[in-house]
């Protein structure tokens, strides 16, 4: 069993630690500085389990833009591997709907790496719709 909860200072370690499993290497203190101060629309779950240990994690922003309209993306979803498959993935993206319906949003959108076949199959499971296949490009400033 776990509970879903906002993220707090103290899980930024935690954090870090989830990030990793997807392939990001976060700075724990940036990643705090992150937590208390997140930005307007944006929100961070995370699954806690029984004994306390943070489990998963959710990230989703709220916009709205001229092309897209009004939505939530979803940034991050992660469960540590431990703990996959046992439905903690399915509580976290069911808060963040909760969440995104609070917002007035009428959809709920998020990009996954081509490499994640798994993260797919929970996605179409739970009534998302491949729209898309795109390229990411980026430009540092």
């Amino acid at each position: 069993m776990v509970h879903v909860r906002e993220v707090a200072v103290g899980d930024a370690a935690a954090v870090v630690r989830l990030a990793a499993e997807l392939g990001y290497a976060l700075d724990e203190s940036a990643t705090r500085e992150r937590i208390a101060r997140p930005a307007p629309g944006f929100v961070t779950l995370v699954a806690q389990a029984d004994d306390g240990a943070v489990v998963g994690m959710i990230s989703a922003t709220e916009r709205t833009s001229l092309v897209a309209g009004h939505r939530v993306d979803i940034e991050s979803l992660v469960v540590t591997d431990a703990r996959r498959s046992g439905g903690i993935g399915a509580v976290l993206l069911a808060a963040a709907e909760a969440w995104a319906r609070e917002r007035n949003a009428p959809r709920v959108c998020l990009h996954s790496n081509v490499l994640r076949e798994r993260a797919h199959g929970f996605y179409l499971a739970h009534a998302y719709t491949h729209v898309k296949a795109q390229y990411f490009f980026e430009k540092r400033l």
